[in-house]
């Protein structure tokens, strides 16, 4: 059950970021492409995963690829605002003496803009994994043969008290255990 559920948060989560951090620093870094993006990344993140799960169905069927959609929704857009928002956070001043030391509009991005983002980057990729963990639970109660989320449904339908608290820890010690390697990946 757990290594099911792992495997789609990592692989949705690691799509949604993959997305959304270029998305972010397209956004941050061009205005045209803020004026173009911005209004949809706002839009989309305030429809819930949860609802979107109809959609993922229609879309990618009853198998893993709608699960993993449904994650990687969930990443995309705090990947995106967190990562545009440490390109924004990037002090004029340190691009001004970039620029006035002959650096190259792709150097600036490059040697400056880039390297002061990624504490952004990897905060919203934090934020991002919690949301993941609390959407694997409603992803895997769709036509879900294994997975914390179809323990959990399993488990309610039989009133298994026993197997509900067994996946409640599991998630809760699962998230921990991941946010302290996020934090360790962060130090390092």
């Amino acid at each position: 059950q757990v290594v099911a559920s792992l495997r789609r948060i990592f692989q949705g989560f690691l799509l949604g970021s993959a997305i959304g951090i270029p998305v972010g620093l397209a956004i941050g870094s061009f205005r045209p492409i803020r004026w173009l993006l911005e209004p949809w990344t706002e839009f989309f993140r305030f429809i819930p995963a949860v609802a979107m799960i109809t959609v993922a169905v229609i879309w990618f069927g009853i198998g893993e690829d709608s699960k993993i959609f449904l994650i990687a929704y969930t990443t995309v857009f705090v990947v995106i605002i967190s990562t545009a928002a440490g390109v924004g956070a990037v002090g004029r001043d340190k691009i001004r003496a970039a620029q006035c030391l002959g650096a190259t509009p792709l150097q600036v991005f490059y040697l400056v803009s880039l390297p002061a983002t990624v504490p952004y980057i990897l905060t919203g990729m934090r934020l991002a994994m919690a949301n993941a963990f609390v959407t694997i639970v409603a992803a895997e109660l769709v036509a879900s043969n294994d997975g914390l989320g179809n323990m959990l449904w399993d488990a309610r339908l039989f009133m298994q008290v026993e197997d509900i608290f067994v996946a409640l820890v599991a998630l809760g010690l699962l998230g921990f255990a991941t946010d302290r390697m996020f934090r360790l990946l962060i130090r390092l």
